[in-house]
């Protein structure tokens, strides 16, 4: 592991791979170092998440908690949440915009593969504070968040888990 722009530990390698930061980084320095230390024909995989786009299933109120979900992360994502910064956009277009696109004519963009995860309300609840614009935001704003994660819990069993699909 070394930052996006200068890899001093390698000659060279078969594969660069970033994942959930391609937002933060300055592309052209990024592809710049890339070019650098691949080998010829080597791989760039570059991969993220996104909270906005899934549903709730294999729970037995899995609507309402999915209408829930959709109203915390618009929250979480607006002028409301001064910790949501404008290189997050990015990730909430799956990376499609042109400045982040691989610079090589040899690519393959792959859209339709997804994780579904299997969590508890406890499990959803830490994954959503590893998140870079959320825990600020429940720091400074942890009313808005109870408001919001009670309404969930209402709704959820605490020992049933379900599963979060993307759409």
């Amino acid at each position: 592991m070394s930052t996006a722009f200068l890899a001093p530990y390698f000659d060279k390698v078969d594969i660069i791979q970033v994942a959930a930061a391609l937002h933060w980084f300055n592309p052209t320095k990024f592809y710049r170092e890339c070019d650098r230390v691949l080998v010829p024909g080597g791989v760039i995989a570059i991969f993220s998440y996104t909270i906005e786009e899934f549903i709730v299933v294999d729970h037995p109120r899995a609507a309402e908690i999915s209408k829930v979900l959709k109203e915390i992360n618009s929250k979480l994502a607006s002028k409301e949440n001064p910790h949501y910064a404008a290189q997050q956009d990015l990730v909430k277009r799956k990376y499609t915009d042109s400045v982040l696109q691989i610079p090589n004519t040899d690519k393959t963009r792959i859209d339709n593969k997804y994780v579904t995860v299997r969590t508890t309300i406890s499990g959803l609840f830490r994954f959503y504070r590893t998140l870079s614009h959320v825990k600020p935001f429940i720091n400074s704003c942890p009313e808005n968040w109870e408001c919001g994660m009670f309404a969930v819990k209402d709704l959820w069993t605490p020992s049933v888990q379900m599963t979060l699909k993307p759409l």
